[in-house]
C-alpha cells in the first residue's frame, strides 16, 4: 500500500513479485526399474514380495557423466487399482461419464528417503523391498533429486506397479442385454498392470 506521508492520503497498492533467472537444465536424470528376470513362459511383471532394483542415470547434455553428485531419492507408496476402459467408437463422449483415475499430485505415503552418490559413470543404484503379505496391489512413485558440483538440481521420477497376480482379465460382452435363449458373445481381455 502506498500512502502520502504529508497528509496520510491513500494513493494505491501494488502486488510485489520476485523475478528469477531461468536457466536451461544442463543434465538429465532417468530413473529406471531393472527388468525382472523371468523364466520362459512367465509374464514380466513385478509381484508383491519382489525387490525392485532401481537405476539412476545422470548425464550432461553436452556429454559426460554427472560423477560424484549428491542423490536424494524418495519412495512413495499407495494402493493400486486396475481399471479397463473398452475401446468405443466415440471415446470423447464417455470421458465425462467415466473419468480416468487421476491422483492430482498425490503419490501416497512416503516410505523411504535416503541420500546416496553417483559413481564415476553418473549412475546410482538402490533397491525397494515390497511387502509379500499386502492385502492389495501397490503403486510406487520414485522421485530422484540429483545435485551436481555447481549446485544445480534436476529431478527424475518413475512409477512402478506391483501386483498380487501377474495379469488381470476383463470380460467385454458384445451386447448389454440378452433375452433367454440368446447366444452371448463375450471378449476376454487380459493385460498386465502396465497395460501390456
Amino acid at each position: 500500500n502506498l500512502v502520502a506521508e504529508e497528509n496520510n492520503v491513500y494513493l494505491g497498492s501494488t502486488q510485489l513479485f520476485r523475478l528469477e533467472e531461468y536457466k536451461l537444465p544442463e543434465f538429465t536424470v532417468t530413473v529406471t526399474p531393472k527388468e525382472k528376470e523371468v523364466k520362459e513362459g512367465e509374464i514380466n511383471a513385478y509381484r508383491l514380495g519382489d525387490k525392485l532394483e532401481i537405476e539412476v542415470d545422470s548425464q550432461y547434455y553436452f556429454g559426460g557423466a554427472v560423477a560424484e553428485a549428491d542423490v536424494e531419492y524418495l519412495v512413495y507408496q499407495q494402493p493400486y487399482y486396475q481399471y479397463y476402459w473398452p475401446v468405443r467408437p466415440y471415446p470423447w463422449y464417455y470421458e465425462d461419464i467415466y473419468p480416468r483415475q487421476q491422483n492430482y499430485g498425490y503419490y501416497g505415503n512416503l516410505v523411504e528417503q535416503k541420500k546416496i552418490k553417483t559413481d564415476k559413470d553418473g549412475k546410482a543404484h538402490f533397491t525397494i523391498e515390497t511387502p509379500k503379505d499386502s492385502p492389495q496391489d501397490l503403486q510406487y512413485h520414485v522421485e530422484v533429486r540429483v545435485v551436481d558440483k555447481s549446485r544445480r538440481e534436476i529431478i527424475g521420477s518413475s512409477d512402478i506397479k506391483v501386483t498380487k497376480n501377474a495379469f488381470f482379465a476383463f470380460l467385454e460382452p458384445k451386447e448389454s442385454l440378452y433375452r433367454p435363449g440368446d447366444k452371448a458373445k463375450v471378449t476376454i481381455r487380459t493385460m498386465t498392470a502396465n497395460e501390456l
